[in-house]
Parts: C-alpha cells; sequence; structure tokens
C-alpha cells in the first residue's frame, strides 16, 4: 500500500509542474485524516466524501488484481477531467471537481490513505488537501486552476522521500 501512496503524491507533483503549481508536501497529520476515512470506506463498503471542514478530499476505489501503477493510475483518472474544464470562463464545473482540486494552486499538502476492503481484491485511496482546493469566490478558479504549461516530468521519488519527511 505504501506504493499506491508514493504514486499519488508523485502523480500529483508531475502534473502540477506541467501547470506551474508549487510542489506539495506530503504531511503525516493529512495522511493519518486519509488514512482513517479510508478505513471507514473500506469497513463500509461504499464511496461517500468525510465532509472534514477546511480540506479538500478525492476518494478512488482501485482494483488491486490490475497490473498498472496504482496510485498513478488514479491521478491519471482525475486529471483526465481537464477535458472539461473551460479556461475562458473559470469556475466550477461538473465532471471537473477532482481535477481542480489536483491542480489547486494554493493547496501546499497533503495527505493519502489507503485501506483494501475485507474479502475483496479492493482498496480506497483517499487524499486529503490543505488547503482546500474548488473555492468558488470570485476570481480564485482563474488564480488557482493554470493552463497547462509544459509537458510531464518522469516520476520522481526523491521528491517524496524529501517532502514526506518535512512535515
Amino acid at each position: 500500500m505504501l506504493d499506491i501512496k508514493r504514486e499519488t503524491f508523485n502523480a500529483h507533483n508531475n502534473y502540477r509542474t506541467m501547470h506551474g503549481c508549487p510542489p506539495l508536501m506530503m504531511s503525516e497529520e493529512l495522511s493519518s485524516i486519509a488514512q482513517g476515512w479510508a478505513e471507514k470506506l473500506a469497513e463500509k463498503g461504499f464511496l461517500q466524501y468525510s465532509e472534514n471542514p477546511g480540506l479538500g478530499e478525492n476518494i478512488s476505489l482501485v482494483d488491486l488484481d490490475q497490473p498498472t501503477k496504482k496510485g498513478e493510475q488514479i491521478v491519471k483518472e482525475w486529471y483526465k477531467e481537464i477535458n472539461n474544464y473551460n479556461y475562458n470562463k473559470p469556475g466550477w464545473k461538473r465532471g471537473a471537481y477532482h481535477v481542480s482540486q489536483l491542480l489547486w494552486k494554493s493547496t501546499t499538502e497533503i495527505g493519502v490513505g489507503v485501506a483494501k476492503i475485507p474479502g475483496q481484491n479492493k482498496a480506497y485511496v483517499v487524499v486529503n488537501y490543505r488547503p482546500a482546493g474548488n473555492n468558488n469566490m470570485p476570481g480564485e478558479f482563474e488564480r488557482n486552476v493554470l493552463p497547462p504549461q509544459k509537458k510531464a516530468v518522469p516520476d520522481n521519488n526523491v521528491n517524496m522521500r524529501k517532502n514526506m519527511n518535512r512535515r
């Protein structure tokens, strides 16, 4: 499950780099919150958002039997929502909530939690963000969801180790 956390973290920073956003830091506190919620979802057996005030949240259900890198695939699916986002009319867009939180420039730290569903080879992955994105105040989407500036950079586990130890 640590691989999923690492891949998820690195993929976030990879996509953010493409949009000129600063890299995120991994927060132990947010990871603990995300882990607790992932475990609760695994017990319940259905996806539900936690409604933690002040935190953003993305959730995914992954099939552990798939041969792909799970964390990278999750973030790639969220990033595909970029096709639903209109930079000429910034704001909340149906079908673009995951990607706007992923790219939210003002977000500085994330936490990742992963919990396997008992009796199944599936797991819930929860990512918490602070400060939360998707703030619909005037001008916030323009300032925080930036158009792509460059191609993705290679995955870099060094950033994960450096950033994980800072918080």
